[in-house]
């Protein structure tokens, strides 16, 4: 008989030019890893001013490669940051967006939280979707596949032109909390910081160029 054959495995979306925007360093290293596993391309950010400085220059105009989006394919937003958090930084960049015709850029909200409220803040905020914390290898595959369209992607929809996991009649599931990355101990809280985050980078001084707020 024929023996059966193997199944492919499964394969991995187009290279993708990320940006992490993560104050943990633990989380960061276990997010960029596993992305790079993935073939993609990542960029660190340890809070929102910090992302805003990678996706804009010093005169607020985007650090693009000449396309009609900014100069990353997707973007993974803790929303709880110092200095600057999540939430402002991705008001900011949909106003931008927004003002100099660009196309909007999937950004994926990390939150630590699940519940109704807190999904509806992210979605108020402009984030296109959003994974709870500890995040899998699979479910950050499955947001690569799922917004990454630009540049050769290979995914089935992009910032605002398909149904997010927040689209009621987009019949998607939100995102699942996954348990495979294991807690940090204390001392690992006492090695990264009190609350775990970056020693160094909490204290990062604002973009040197301004924010309009409202604008």
């Amino acid at each position: 008989p024929t023996p059966p054959h193997p199944t492919p495995p499964h394969p991995h979306p187009a290279q993708a030019r990320v940006l992490v925007a993560e104050d943990n360093e633990f989380n960061m290293e276990v997010v960029k890893t596993m992305l790079e596993n993935m073939g993609h391309e990542v960029t660190e950010a340890w809070n929102g001013s910090e992302a805003l400085e990678k996706l804009f220059d010093s005169s607020g105009k985007p650090q693009g490669d000449g396309t009609n989006r900014l100069g990353y394919d997707i973007i993974f937003m803790d929303c709880n940051m110092p200095v600057m958090d999540g939430y402002e930084a991705v008001e900011f960049i949909r106003k931008s967006e927004d003002r100099m015709g660009l196309k909007p850029t999937p950004i994926i909200a990390l939150t630590a939280y699940a519940m109704p409220g807190d999904r509806d803040k992210c979605l108020a905020h402009g984030m296109t979707d959003y994974l709870t914390k500890p995040m899998s290898k699979q479910s950050l595959h499955k947001m690569i596949t799922r917004y990454h369209t630009s540049r050769g992607g290979s995914g089935s929809g992009s910032g605002s032109g398909s149904k997010s996991c927040f689209d009621k009649e987009g019949g998607c599931t939100p995102a699942i909390t996954h348990h495979s990355m294991p807690a940090l101990s204390r001392s690992d809280k006492v090695q990264l910081g009190g609350d775990g985050s970056h020693p160094e980078k909490a204290n990062t001084p604002p973009p040197s160029f301004t924010f309009q707020k409202g604008t």
